[in-house]
């Protein structure tokens, strides 16, 4: 893990007691949930922090959805029941907006998301092979916002799939650095108009919801 109070222009690691991370989820600027184990065979506990990670406590029962590092092709709901949203293939991460909205993105590169709490799952990628995944409500309605290679867009392009349709947002300039073989090497969040795009040790953000995106 890691932490930045500039913006993105310079990371801490954050020392943390987990050998693996499932999940991590921000709540405000201290504030931080991450799911993990400690070690091979382990099940997954939760760390709750309040000072951005200086110290950790005990996050209670696991009450958020995470994928399984035991079972890599499952997901946990909030409810604690596990499903498998990608078939045989293993969830790479999840994205949820309450305990039954949330949005995966498999190995394949294809985005699933549920609407009643992982009990039914349904492809929203059709045509496109996605590298990182968010979610977020609009017109009161779950979408999933999405980064991938696309026609048009030398580095990663995002958009945005809800109700059927794909909004081009914007395409984030890589510097000339080549976008293949980016799947598990991308991290993609958009809330309101602060956007983030993580690509291996390089920050992209956005201030305008992901439709411009430059170096911090």
């Amino acid at each position: 893990m890691a932490h930045t109070d500039n913006g993105g222009r310079t990371w801490e690691d954050v020392p943390i007691p987990f050998g693996a991370i499932s999940r991590v989820q921000v709540t405000d600027a201290a504030k931080v949930v991450v799911v993990g184990t400690e070690g091979a065979g382990c099940r997954e506990t939760a760390l709750r922090s309040t000072d951005t990670g200086q110290t950790w406590a005990s996050g209670g029962a696991l009450a958020l959805w995470y994928r399984s590092l035991a079972t890599p092709t499952a997901v946990v709901n909030s409810n604690g029941r596990a499903g498998t949203p990608c078939g045989n293939g293993k969830a790479l991460s999840v994205s949820a907006l309450s305990a039954t909205s949330a949005a995966v993105l498999c190995e394949s590169g294809k985005v699933v998301e549920t609407a009643d709490g992982g009990g039914n799952w349904v492809e929203v990628s059709r045509g496109l092979s996605a590298l990182a995944v968010d979610a977020r409500v609009e017109a009161s309605k779950l979408a999933a916002l999405v980064a991938y290679v696309a026609d048009g867009c030398s580095g990663v392009q995002v958009a945005s799939i809800a109700a059927g349709a794909t909004t081009k947002l914007g395409c984030v300039d890589l510097g000339g650095r080549s976008n293949d073989g980016l799947l598990t090497h991308v991290a993609l969040s958009v809330e309101g108009n602060a956007g983030w795009l993580i690509v291996d040790g390089d920050t992209y953000t956005s201030d305008d919801g992901g439709k411009t995106w430059s170096t911090p």
